[in-house]
């Protein structure tokens, strides 16, 4: 008896398992009524007949090889293939295994004119396809057209509502804290693991993970723009996030591209994309390895070295040294007296223009008379009778969404009122950048902001720094150094010293500045500056983000609640091992809150938006001395630490105590993070020291003289 396999397919998932049942059934008894052996079967389901990429369809003709069967049957030809150029080169391929095709519906014969009937059927089927093809994407263009959905996977952060895209007011939130958070240096785990935290879960009830994080970091449909066979969109899905960042993600995603070592969560290699090797000018990388004593030691290398694609002598190098001698030398190149007013003038201007911008606000006020002049339509309506649920079910949401703008309109407000001057930028500059390098959030701040490229050779290293805010995304390759090393040299020869570069020869700003250095073993010997021009760029200016961050008297019982958060959490979260665990564990949330409700006055908190983020207590000193002001309390939730938060709460605190010639404050000794912050302040040690048994702890004292 002769030998066969049956292969079945449908096309999408509007189909069902039934068309494959009634292939199946069909195929069967056309091998029962010739008396045909079945052997095995090959199901591809919801693939299309039109190309060869089908699971089942390349298993079946690999096994055809084994020649263990002599016909293959299907429901009919098009089963088997809708593209005529494929189908012949896959039926020659059967034939040479000894392999004839049968189809059960369409009675073909293996005569001359059987096997013409064959090629003018599989020539309709293609035909058949190709016009169904067009017929689809001409109704799916004028879908798009019409702003409709047109079906395929639920997008994360959407509904779809009566044919359209409608913001999902959970997803989207979620969405919009994944790119800011992104787009401020956090990584995808440690995001991920923040909504793992929150509880944020998919439609589909899982996680939200950070390899789904990636999928929708890369989804530009958030823009409220989508590409549809090299048409462009703009009215099918709502924005959810602005372009701008859209655009501070997407340069963030293209640098992973090409140095994965940023994505490590582990340890930041801050250098990653920018280091590039002197002797082959390849990039290098970030890697680890252990020592026989079982200890970690951290790398940058040449990756081209690494991957053998290139000859390099270039050997690796610490990432603790590199990276401290780049941020040595830009820090001293930066923290000049006029290096940092100009830095320090330029965010100014930024933050002046934005403060002054209120289209924002215009926009909400706006959709606000909008929704109370619709508001105010379905009053009228009711006043004559017209009360259905429909009815009230939208005067119900319009008073929501009238609340929310209240608050936006609040908040927009308040930003504009958030006014920095030069000599605040000045000063947290120079005190709390350039002054607090041990900071991985300022290391990678001076890296991001400044660095163009740092090329590592055997005995020098050269800094590039950008002057200039280029909007193109900058790629190193192997040209571009060798360009970078000729304008170097060109340059080079017109710098006398580091006072007197050939940037005195131009009358426009430097695009570019270059810090050369010697290596002296594991010591750095300045050489001297060199500046380097592109006119193009000359007049753009350096733009460094600014938070909003409101600081006020404290007032509402919400932020008396949201000042014992902050006290509480600060405690747990710094004093853990300073202080007696005994202590820490009977300081309840509860019990911060009853204090912070017994001690209102002289208070200022710290708010983002409307939650407390910090607060600094003052006072008279009391007993100890009439003529003096002290610092009670002054904390900030870990999340602002570098931000400025905690020296515009203590400018406030000094603020309110200028009338006293002295002020003071007690610290914990074992705190040196926070003695650092009040020696930035200006306090002093005063020498004074007090054992506290209630926590178990020494305090220090601090003076600051007004």
């Amino acid at each position: 008896m002769k030998k066969a396999i049956i292969y079945a397919r449908y096309s999408s998932d509007s189909q069902t398992e039934q068309s494959i049942e009634g292939q199946l059934r069909v195929c069967r008894e056309y091998a029962q009524n010739n008396d045909i052996l079945i052997v095995d079967t090959y199901i591809d389901r919801a693939m299309t007949g039109t190309n060869d990429n089908r699971v089942a369809f390349q298993k079946m003709l690999k096994d055809s090889s084994r020649k263990e069967w002599q016909y293959l049957i299907v429901y009919k030809l098009d089963r088997f293939s809708r593209n005529k150029f494929e189908s012949v080169i896959h039926k020659k391929t059967l034939r040479d295994n000894g392999v004839t095709i049968l189809s059960a519906m369409e009675n073909l014969t293996d005569s001359p004119e059987g096997r013409m009937m064959e090629t003018v059927l599989e020539g309709f089927n293609q035909y058949f396809s190709e016009e169904l093809t067009q017929k689809v994407n001409r109704g799916l263009k004028e879908s798009w057209r019409k702003g409709k959905a047109t079906g395929g996977q639920d997008i994360f952060g959407y509904d779809v509502v009566d044919k359209k895209y409608v913001v999902n007011e959970y997803e989207s939130k979620i969405v919009e804290d994944a790119f800011l958070m992104y787009s401020q240096g956090y990584k995808a785990v440690a995001i991920a693991d923040k909504f793992k935290e929150c509880g944020y879960r998919r439609k589909n009830g899982k996680l939200v993970d950070h390899k789904y994080l990636y999928f929708i970091l890369h989804n530009k449909r958030y823009t409220g723009v989508v590409e549809h066979q090299g048409e462009l969109y703009d009215n099918i899905f709502p924005r959810i996030i602005s372009d701008k960042l859209w655009n501070k993600v997407n340069a963030i995603n293209e640098e992973n591209k090409l140095a994965p070592s940023r994505k490590k969560e582990i340890f930041d290699y801050i250098l990653s994309g920018k280091l590039i090797c002197g002797d082959c000018k390849h990039r290098m990388g970030g890697e680890s390895g252990t020592s026989h004593t079982g200890a970690i030691h951290y790398y940058y290398i040449c990756l081209s070295k690494r991957r053998k694609r290139a000859k390099c002598n270039m050997s690796r190098v610490q990432k603790q040294f590199i990276e401290d001698t780049v941020i040595t030398a830009t820090t001293q190149m930066l923290s000049s007296v006029n290096n940092i007013k100009k830095i320090a003038q330029s965010i100014y201007n930024v933050h002046k223009k934005e403060t002054a911008d209120n289209t924002a606000l215009k926009l909400i006020e706006k959709k606000r008379a909008e929704a109370v002049k619709a508001q105010n339509n379905i009053v009228k309506a009711i006043e004559q009778g017209i009360i259905t649920e429909t009815t009230k079910s939208r005067l119900t949401e319009l008073e929501n969404l009238i609340s929310q703008y209240d608050v936006e309109i609040l908040k927009e407000k308040a930003r504009s009122y958030t006014y920095l001057t030069a000599d605040d930028i000045e000063m947290f500059l120079s005190k709390f950048v350039f002054d607090n390098t041990d900071d991985i959030k300022v290391r990678k701040l001076l890296v991001n902001a400044f660095i163009r490229e740092v090329i590592l050779y055997d005995d020098e290293i050269v800094i590039t720094y950008n002057f200039t805010d280029s909007p193109e995304h900058l790629k190193l390759t192997k040209e571009h150094v060798i360009k970078t090393e000729k304008e170097i040299e060109t340059a080079d020869k017109t710098a006398v010293s580091s006072n007197t570069g050939s940037y005195k020869l131009c009358h426009t700003a430097p695009s570019v500045m270059v810090c050369k250095y010697f290596l002296a073993g594991r010591f750095l010997v300045e050489k001297h500056h060199v500046i380097c021009y592109n006119k193009a760029n000359a007049n753009r200016n350096l733009r460094i983000n600014h938070m909003c961050i409101i600081i006020k008297r404290m007032e509402t019982d919400e932020e008396i609640r949201g000042k014992a958060y902050v006290q509480w959490k600060s405690w747990h979260e710094t004093y853990s091992g300073f202080v007696s665990q005994e202590y820490l564990d009977k300081l309840t949330y509860k019990k911060c809150e009853s204090m912070a409700f017994s001690w209102r006055d002289n208070l200022i908190v710290a708010m983002d938006g409307n939650t407390v983020i910090g607060f600094v207590g003052y006072g008279n000193r009391g007993e100890e001395s009439t003529n003096a002001g002290e610092i009670f309390a002054l904390y900030v939730l870990s999340e602002y630490y570098g931000t400025g938060v905690g020296l515009r709460l203590m400018q406030a605190g000094l603020k309110e105590l200028s009338t006293y010639p002295e002020v003071y404050l007690w610290v914990l000794k074992d705190n040196k993070r926070a003695i650092r912050f009040y020696e930035k302040c200006g306090f002093v040690l005063t020498g004074k020291c007090m054992k506290s048994a209630k926590i178990n702890a020494t305090e220090i004292e601090m003076k600051l003289t007004l």
